[in-house]
C-alpha cells in the first residue's frame, strides 16, 4: 500500500497582479508614498525550488505590517530572468499579497494602485484557480 503525504495550506490572502516596468525598489517607494505604507526589503528573497530541491529562481520580496488593521502586505517580483513565480500570470510583473483577507477592501486598493503613474494596470487574482499557488506560501 502506498501512502501519500498531502500538505494543506491556508490560502487566506488576497492577491493583486501589477503590471509595472519600473524596478522593484521604485514601485515599493511609490506604494509607500501614495498608499501610506512602509514596505521594506526583506533580508532574504523568495526562492522557488524544483522537484530535486534545487533553487530555480529568486524573487525580491518587500513586506509591511499595518498594526492598525493587523494586515501584512507583501510585494513580490513575479518576473525574473530565471522564470516566473506564478507562470499563470504572465502580464503581472509584481504581485501584492495581503494577509489576512477578512478586512480587505479590494476596490479601494485597486483604485489607489491605478492612480500611481508607473503602474500600467492592476487586477485582482483568484488564488484558488492558480496551479502554482503553493509558491505563494511562505
Amino acid at each position: 500500500m502506498k501512502h501519500v503525504l498531502q500538505d494543506t495550506y491556508d490560502f487566506d490572502f488576497v492577491l493583486i497582479g501589477i503590471s509595472c516596468h519600473a524596478k522593484d525598489y521604485r514601485l515599493a517607494w511609490k506604494l509607500n508614498t501614495s498608499m501610506e505604507m512602509h514596505l521594506s526589503k526583506m533580508d532574504s528573497d523568495l526562492e522557488v525550488f524544483n522537484e530535486k530541491a534545487h533553487p530555480v529562481s529568486t524573487h525580491s520580496l518587500f513586506d509591511y505590517f499595518d498594526e492598525e488593521t493587523e494586515q501584512e502586505y507583501f510585494l513580490i517580483k513575479n518576473k525574473v530572468p530565471e522564470g516566473m513565480l506564478i507562470p499563470e500570470l504572465p502580464h503581472a510583473d509584481y504581485l501584492l499579497k495581503v494577509f489576512p483577507s477578512s478586512v480587505f477592501r479590494m476596490d479601494k486598493i485597486l483604485a489607489l494602485l491605478s492612480q500611481i503613474d508607473i503602474v500600467l494596470t492592476c487586477f485582482p487574482v483568484e488564488v484558488a484557480s492558480l496551479k502554482s499557488k503553493v509558491n505563494l506560501v511562505f
